[in-house]
């Protein structure tokens, strides 16, 4: 998608530069490495490949996202893995799928479809919870079982109608995560908008705060009524 400039061209060709242009092409260097590991370019890079690719086989112009991407930091492993549920439910929420069997293209119907005689990690997941796993390995500290009695018992939340008694439904491995069950269903409702550049408990958020040199920290008091 980038060409890069006249210089680095000529620098990737092997020709001789003077040493003004070699200077310039170092400098051009520090920047392209800044934007390698850059989540902005990144999804900047990836949004417009799929745009143009979009517009091509709909033989159509103009805007194909609705909007920029949203970044929220997880800070603590209760955000990690109210986040996964969130973004599992995905499919149930927007009623393309009914289970998550037929849930496609989540981390959970990737993990549900991984023979377990396979034994072995799935490429970009973290690990779950395993007496097979290494005490080394790093993972998260919920079964795969657990992990689905969880998004089978909230998918049934998602679907209760009546705002009352889906926060008041016992919803079982959300306690022992650490995460206030009354609110389990607004965060697996509407994650992105219950925290806002990051997501953790009350000390993490403060943390993260001081770590970023932020003047303020948005939904702070969100962070703590949810996990602390």
């Amino acid at each position: 998608m980038h060409k890069g400039t006249v210089l680095t061209q000529k620098f990737m060709k092997g020709e001789i530069l003077s040493e003004s242009e070699y200077e310039t092409v170092k400098s051009t260097a520090d920047v392209y490495r800044k934007r390698l590991y850059d989540i902005s370019w990144f999804m900047r890079n990836l949004n417009e490949y799929i745009a143009r690719k979009a517009n091509e086989e709909d033989d159509c112009t103009g805007r194909f996202w609705e909007g920029r991407f949203r970044s929220q930091a997880l800070l603590t492993e209760k955000a990690l893995l109210s986040c996964m549920a969130y973004v599992d439910l995905n499919p149930i929420r927007a009623k393309v799928a009914t289970d998550l069997q037929d849930s496609y293209h989540t981390s959970i119907n990737k993990r549900l479809n991984t023979s377990i005689s396979q034994k072995k990690t799935i490429k970009g997941l973290m690990p779950l919870k395993s007496h097979q796993r290494c005490r080394n390995t790093r993972g998260l500290d919920l079964t795969l079982n657990d992990y689905c009695d969880l998004l089978n018992q909230s998918i049934e939340l998602l679907r209760d109608t009546d705002s009352t008694a889906a926060q008041t439904r016992p919803i079982q491995h959300v306690k022992p995560l650490g995460v206030c069950q009354h609110h389990w269903h607004h965060i697996i409702s509407d994650f992105e908008n219950v925290f806002s550049v990051a997501a953790g408990d009350g000390s993490s958020m403060r943390k993260f705060q001081a770590n970023t040199k932020r003047k303020r920290m948005a939904k702070i008091s969100s962070a703590a009524i949810c996990f602390d």
